[in-house]
Order: C-alpha cells, then sequence, then structure tokens
C-alpha cells in the first residue's frame, strides 16, 4: 500500500488499484494498473437537500479541503482509510468523503457524510458517496462506446423484475399506476432512467470490462444505482443512499451507507463476490424465525387454516421453535383496506391474535 499527496493531489494505491483525489477540484478518479488510463474519471460526491433547486458537490470551488489518513483493518483485509474533509463553504453544510482500499482487494470502498454547520435546521433527502455526469466532465472508460453498454437492473421487491438491457433501451414501466408504485421503489421516474436496487453493474459487451456498484452497509438507509443517458453520449450514474427528508440540527451529522467499487472483475464474479462481502457484513443481530400464511395460501388463507397451523405448531414447540406467525394478505376486503375484514375471518383479527399469543 502506498498513500502521497503530490502538488495537491492524493494518490493511494495497491498491487491492483490507483486512485486519485484533486484536492483542488474535489473530483476523485481510478485506474486499473493494468489498462493505460483510468477507467473512472472526475467522479465526485453528491448530497442533495430537501426542497433546495441545487444540488451540494464536493467539487464545490470555493470548499476548503483537507485529509487525513489511518490505518483499517476489518472483515475485508488490512488497507488505507482516507477522510476527505469539504469545509467552510458559505451557507452550506460541510461534506466528508471516506475512501477505503486494502491491501489485498480489486475493489474500493466509499462513504459519503454531510454536517449541518449552519445556525438552522436542514433536511437531507439523498446522498450520493459516487456520482458521474458528462456536465461534470465525468467519464466511464470501459473499453468502447455507449452504444455497447448494459445495465444489470436489481428489482425492488420479490415481484419487480430484475434483468439487463442496454443503457440506451427506454425502462419499460409498468402500464398502471398502481403497479409502477408496487413494483418499483422510483415510479415517477424517467423513462430515460435505470434504477437498481442496492446493487447494478455496468458492462461493456464488446470489451467484457465491467464497473459493479453495491452498497455493503444497510443501517439507516435504502439504496439504489441510477443510470440515466441524457444524450447521444452523455451518461450519468449515481449510487444513491435516501435519507427522505431527514431533519439534521446544527451540529448534526449524517453519513450515507458504505459502497463498494469494482471495475477490476468480470461482471460476474464482481456480483459474485459482492454476495459475498455481503453476507459477512451481518447486517442483522438475529435471524427471525417464524410462520407466514402467504407461501401456501396466498390470499385464500381462512381463518379455520390460521387455527389448524396454529394448532400444529403450539404442539411442536420444542422441535419447530418459532419467533413470529404472520397472517399475510387474505383477511381484508381489498388490497389497501387493512381494517375492514372479511367473511373467511368471521371472529376477527382482534380475536385471532389473541389466539396466537396465548399460543
Amino acid at each position: 500500500m502506498k498513500v502521497e499527496e503530490k502538488e495537491r493531489v492524493i494518490r493511494i494505491e495497491n498491487d491492483e488499484l490507483l486512485l486519485t483525489y484533486d484536492l483542488s477540484s474535489g473530483y476523485l478518479s481510478a485506474f486499473d494498473k493494468e489498462l493505460p488510463k483510468e477507467v473512472i474519471f472526475r467522479s465526485f460526491a453528491q448530497i442533495i437537500l430537501e426542497g433546495e433547486k441545487d444540488s451540494l458537490c464536493s467539487t464545490a470551488l470555493k470548499y476548503e479541503r483537507a485529509w487525513e489518513k489511518e490505518e483499517v483493518v476489518d472483515e475485508l483485509g488490512e488497507g488505507e482509510r482516507i477522510k476527505l474533509s469539504h469545509l467552510h463553504l458559505s451557507s452550506k453544510p460541510d461534506i466528508c468523503l471516506y475512501l477505503t482500499l486494502y491491501q489485498e482487494s480489486p475493489f474500493f470502498i466509499l462513504q459519503v457524510s454531510v454536517k449541518n454547520s449552519l445556525d438552522k435546521k436542514i433536511k437531507i433527502k439523498e446522498l450520493s458517496p459516487f456520482a458521474i455526469s458528462s456536465q461534470e466532465g465525468s467519464r466511464l472508460n470501459l473499453g468502447s462506446s455507449l452504444e455497447n453498454l448494459s445495465f444489470y437492473k436489481q428489482g425492488w421487491q420479490s415481484w419487480s423484475p430484475t434483468f439487463c438491457l442496454k443503457v440506451k433501451d427506454k425502462a419499460r414501466p409498468c402500464r398502471f399506476s398502481l403497479g409502477r408504485r408496487m413494483l418499483e421503489s422510483y415510479p415517477g421516474r424517467d423513462k430515460s432512467e435505470q434504477t437498481a436496487e442496492g446493487v447494478g453493474v455496468v458492462k461493456d459487451l464488446k470489451s467484457n470490462k465491467a464497473l459493479g456498484l453495491g452498497f455493503v452497509s444497510f443501517e439507516e438507509q435504502l439504496t439504489r444505482i441510477r443510470l440515466k443517458v441524457k444524450d447521444k453520449d452523455a451518461l450519468e450514474l449515481r449510487a444513491i443512499s435516501s435519507a427522505d427528508g431527514l431533519t439534521l440540527s446544527p451540529g448534526e451529522e449524517l453519513p450515507s451507507e458504505k459502497l463498494l467499487v469494482n471495475f477490476k472483475e468480470p461482471a460476474l464474479t464482481s456480483l459474485s463476490n459482492y454476495a459475498k462481502i455481503i453476507r459477512g457484513e451481518k447486517a442483522f443481530k438475529s435471524i427471525p424465525t417464524g410462520w407466514c400464511s402467504w407461501y401456501y395460501y396466498f390470499n385464500r388463507v381462512r381463518e379455520e387454516d390460521i387455527i389448524e397451523n396454529l394448532k400444529v405448531l403450539s404442539e411442536s414447540k420444542d422441535k419447530i421453535p418459532l419467533e413470529y406467525f404472520q397472517i399475510d394478505d387474505g383477511y381484508q376486503e381489498s388490497i389497501g383496506d387493512w381494517t375492514t375484514i372479511n367473511s373467511k375471518f368471521p371472529r376477527g383479527m382482534k380475536w385471532l391474535a389473541e389466539r396466537i399469543k396465548e399460543a
């Protein structure tokens, strides 16, 4: 590992990767040491405040920038963590970008935080530790042209589609408003915009080079990867950690989730290694166990079905210890009306909840 600053540019490298951060401009570039030019050119961090017209970027000219480093030893290995502070911009909060590179890993980790250094409350809509945009002069160099790029789109929930498509292909959202709201986390998006939930991959189908972006922490925020083609050759790519308008009082700070960036490995290898990393992240302190009506009865479940299963499971506590007993869709008169009970549950949900509690 090597970390140094020369002419206001920080260089951090291991045997495979070289990362540079320009303290004069706030841009991050990343190189595969086996290739002649950078893969990521002029990426930046971005914060969107609720109610503000313009976003706040690490590239804002009047930020005072400073950096410090610390050694890191965690489940991903040994490495260096760089804290890049962006301070004292008039009427704007402070930003910190954290960059972690490990000695023997083909990826790096980014995280951004915003600190309310003002004398008033602010609301945070989104935090992006990684963004590239043609308007900022950013480039993603995977070997050929935009025409050959495809995007792996991870679905939002179990019914949402997960697939790959060309980045210039227009999204085909569900025709119905209710369907869009059920199947997509961001139903109001533009048709030229593609969204992957939590993890996404951009791949050049000609060179087979790929950029994998995936959030590896899941503490406070829902996350997504957003790709947009603005015109013939203008690509916008953002990794977004959603803050949902959270209010920060003066002095308070909010970090994004941690983002893994991997352009060294093939697309499938990158996804496979991402899965291994989040499996080891231990996002949950314990794994909940329980029974749910949906997976056998779907919305056809009846009160007698619930009682029958509750009796069997109650008699089998020693063999099948369960923490939760869940009644899913099927008890209500219609979807969305969760307070009106249908005729399949004649004694109502309060009576049934009491029987479950007694068991």
